[in-house]
């Protein structure tokens, strides 16, 4: 089976339109189509239900463009191995990160990759949901990944780094003192981000007071309307340093937290060989460590 026939089924898949992935692997429709119809006739089956100008996959194509990512992942690593010698001039890292969380450490280490590989684009896929990254890994779409969370087996994590959280309240807020101790918010009213809760409700325990914890007043789905719900006086929540510190010029009112809330960002990975471009992202993090994270 010819790879880039491979490679038209999953485009198809992703951009749910002939005309649009057959612009995207910058081939005609017709052709498209074809080797897409010489793929079906193959496995005996269809791999995609037409709905006029819009299609969707069956059941069967499902298991096969979950099955084509890894197999064009690993086709990548092999040409990419083999050309590695072009010291990466040309193509494309995908990394898949949390909305918001261990952005900065992301970014820095997107730039320094980019300073020393201009040729090669990075994509970042993000999401809230930590199912979806590792999805995102084990599948082949991206092929590292950072997360605050434990991943499952046979996905691979190590500790690169730490990213710090602290505390914003509504402008004009008077505290008591700085840091906070984790009683001082007892009784507050909390914001949430949905996909979170768990975290922030264990955190919610952490700091609570012998007879009450924060009240979580708002939950949302939407991590970037954790700001205005703060600057609006919804109550408070907590954000990684670098966005909090950010949000200050807008008038929320930061505060540390003693003892400090910080979490581990861990670079995930698959088993089995990278793309030279992965390897030298790899390398970067771990050379950029944060003093006492790696366990």
């Amino acid at each position: 089976m010819n790879p880039r026939h491979i490679e038209f089924v999953v485009a198809v898949a992703d951009h749910r339109s002939f005309t649009r992935a057959a612009e995207a692997v910058h081939v005609s429709q017709p052709s498209l189509s074809h080797a897409i119809a010489e793929i079906e006739e193959t496995l005996g089956t269809p791999l995609f239900q037409r709905l006029g100008r819009s299609v969707s996959l069956t059941s069967a194509g499902e298991a096969f463009v979950e099955s084509a990512r890894l197999v064009l992942r690993d086709l990548a690593v092999l040409y990419a191995c083999v050309k590695s010698v072009e010291e990466l001039r040309a193509g494309t890292l995908e990394v898949a990160a949390p909305h918001a969380s261990a952005a900065e450490l992301l970014a820095r280490l997107v730039g320094e990759f980019r300073s020393h590989h201009p040729g090669v684009k990075v994509r970042i896929q993000t999401s809230e949901n930590l199912h979806d990254i590792e999805r995102f890994v084990r599948t082949g779409r991206c092929e590292l990944a950072l997360t605050l969370e434990a991943v499952e087996p046979p996905l691979l994590a190590e500790v690169i780094g730490r990213e710090e959280h602290v505390v914003i309240f509504p402008p004009g807020t008077k505290l008591k003192r700085r840091p906070l101790k984790h009683a001082d918010l007892a009784g507050l009213s909390m914001i949430v981000p949905t996909g979170v809760y768990e975290y922030y409700g264990g955190l919610a325990l952490q700091i609570a007071s012998a007879s009450e914890a924060p009240m979580v007043a708002v939950e949302t789905e939407s991590r970037q309307a954790l700001i205005p719900l703060v600057l609006a006086g919804a109550g408070f929540t907590f954000l990684p340093r670098a966005l909090a510190e950010g949000a200050t010029r807008q008038g929320v009112v930061m505060a540390e937290l003693d003892p400090p809330m910080r979490r581990d960002i861990r670079l995930v990975t698959r088993p089995g060989p990278l793309s030279p471009a992965a390897k030298v992202f790899v390398s970067l993090a771990r050379a950029s460590t944060t003093p006492g994270a790696r366990k």
